[in-house]
């Protein structure tokens, strides 16, 4: 990452809570609780008063399409953690699914075994990449259908972030999707 784009990053953050400060709790409604962060995406919000939270950046999200009849499905998140501590990701939920979970897939004696993540950490100044084979949140219990292009709001509880809403984008359910996360960050 570039001096300029961290300056810049700055920069917008302060801005936003400078914004916050002046117009108070109408600006945090209007904004959803977050700024915007050019590349980066969504991340942790100022409060009303103006002091700023940690922030948590969310990026290149997605969802695979559903089969017809299915309740269930993955969706993939990226994120980075500029603070200078670790960062648990505590609670993720979708209007999409009645339940959803971090869970991970292993291969174990030759066989691909998926399990519950009960705590997913972020280190500090870290990236950690969900993806097919790996790291992902279990949508289940579906409340319909998702078709390619739709968007899936997700809602990401952290420790020290706070909430952070990302937008996940539907691909078809196909061995291509599963192999480039949009938003590409070669820089983290």
């Amino acid at each position: 990452m570039t001096q300029f784009s961290i300056a810049a990053r700055r920069t917008a953050s302060a801005l936003a809570a400078f914004a916050l400060i002046g117009s108070g709790a109408s600006a945090l409604a209007q904004s959803g609780g977050q700024a915007a962060h050019g590349a980066h995406g969504a991340h942790g919000a100022a409060t009303a008063a103006g002091t700023k939270r940690a922030e948590m950046h969310a990026y290149g999200a997605w969802a695979r399409a559903t089969p017809p009849g299915s309740k269930m499905t993955a969706a993939y998140v990226s994120f980075h953690n500029p603070q200078s501590a670790a960062d648990k990701l505590l609670e993720v939920s979708t209007p999409v699914a009645k339940r959803t979970e971090v869970h991970e897939t292993r291969i174990e004696n030759g066989v691909a075994k998926m399990r519950r993540v009960e705590t997913l950490t972020i280190a500090p100044d870290q990236a950690l990449k969900m993806a097919p084979g790996g790291l992902h949140l279990m949508l289940m219990d579906l409340t319909g259908p998702l078709q390619a292009g739709q968007q899936v709001p997700l809602r990401l509880r952290f420790a020290n972030a706070g909430v952070v809403e990302v937008q996940a984008t539907v691909r078809a359910a196909t061995a291509e999707a599963g192999k480039a996360e949009a938003g590409g960050h070669a820089h983290h």
